[in-house]
């Protein structure tokens, strides 16, 4: 690794030497400082292999290793892919433990990004006062930074989205802030994302492109099939897509979520994607996602999962514009409420578990 340019880093606040670090002489003051010292350390200590674990938010999660070669492979791509270079800074606030927090470490390190590190919350900029190079976050971060501190995005030039979809509404509020935004596709098995989608400006397009190097391929189910030199084999996938080209797809959503229902194929993220509009239209502001159910005349029926306390504050009105704005086979034939979804360690929703727990509730009218 090339020369760190840095003798310190920011972190909440304060100034830690970066010597410190490679000795271990610095404590961290909460779990976050903990797991980036301790990533730090071993990174700049040479460390060649790391064992990470999976989200969990499609199945169980799982251990994989993955090579010190490896992550600067990616790292080198994504400074290529969005011109990061020595001097610029970057925000890191995201936690270490997992690959988004560890890349973003290994990313700076790579391109002698200035460091400042602060615990994650809803509102990391809250007293980030210096201009931001580059940074990562999760929707729910910038969902609420949209709402409570929209300026502060005027201080930051590129922000990389990953570990779920951001709203529509979202989107829409993004589309003329200066800075860029970027949906980020990949996973742990990729070492963190393979393909980026600018998500507003002008030239904001509806597909993903594959950072510089990596080409894609599709199965016989239509899923991604991921092809970089960097893995052994190619990295085959449970992601619907429309491939465009060996650059380029449409992701249209999960292989293993596909609900049959009396002899339709539903893909929920489309259904979702409508859902999304209606809700905003009706100032709706709720998470929700669609899951099936076993049902003993159409082998498994559509709900509706929502995140609020009581079903009665669904507005009525939604439900009949879902009628009309579905297909038949598509509509939710129960709407089950869930008043706080489950969540992996990594924040994405826990489907399983959270339709279990809206079962459990014993509210579902047709």
């Amino acid at each position: 690794m090339q020369e760190y340019p840095y003798k310190t880093i920011s972190c909440n606040g304060r100034i830690v030497l970066i010597d410190d670090i490679v000795q271990a002489k610095v404590r961290g003051e909460s779990n976050f400082e903990n797991s980036l010292f301790t990533f730090m350390h071993q990174w700049i200590n040479n460390k060649q292999q790391f064992i990470l674990s999976t989200s969990g938010s499609t199945g169980p999660p799982k251990s994989i290793t993955v090579t010190r070669e490896q992550m600067l492979t990616s790292a080198d791509l994504t400074a290529q892919a969005l011109n990061l270079s020595n001097g610029q800074t970057a925000l890191i606030c995201l936690n270490a433990e997992y690959i988004a927090g560890k890349m973003m470490i290994v990313r700076s390190l790579r391109s002698g990004l200035k460091i400042i590190a602060v615990d994650p919350s809803s509102n990391p900029l809250e007293h980030v006062h210096e201009q931001i190079d580059f940074t990562a976050m999760v929707p729910l971060q910038v969902h609420e930074l949209i709402r409570t501190h929209h300026h502060t995005f005027h201080n930051i030039r590129t922000v990389i989205v990953g570990g779920g979809n951001m709203a529509t509404e979202d989107i829409a509020h993004i589309s003329a802030l200066p800075c860029r935004f970027y949906a980020t596709y990949g996973m742990t098995e990729t070492v963190s994302h393979v393909a980026l989608r600018r998500l507003n400006g002008p030239d904001a397009p509806g597909y993903y492109t594959a950072l510089p190097g990596i080409s894609f391929t599709s199965d016989g189910r239509g899923c991604l099939v991921i092809n970089w030199p960097a893995f052994e084999k190619p990295v085959i996938t449970n992601d619907l897509v429309e491939l465009l080209d060996r650059q380029r797809f449409i992701w249209m959503g999960r292989w293993d979520n596909i609900i049959n229902s009396g002899g339709h194929k539903i893909i929920p993220e489309r259904v979702e994607n409508t859902i999304a509009e209606l809700l905003e239209r009706r100032h709706l502001n709720m998470r929700f996602f669609i899951t099936s159910i076993p049902d003993p005349r159409l082998g498994n029926k559509v709900v509706l999962i929502m995140e609020c306390e009581r079903i009665d504050q669904i507005n009525n009105d939604l439900i009949i514009a879902l009628k009309s704005s579905l297909q038949a086979f598509e509509v939710p034939k129960a709407i089950l409420s869930c008043a706080c979804f489950v969540e992996t360690q990594t924040g994405k929703i826990n489907r399983n578990a959270t339709l279990e727990l809206a079962i459990s509730n014993n509210r579902s009218p047709e």
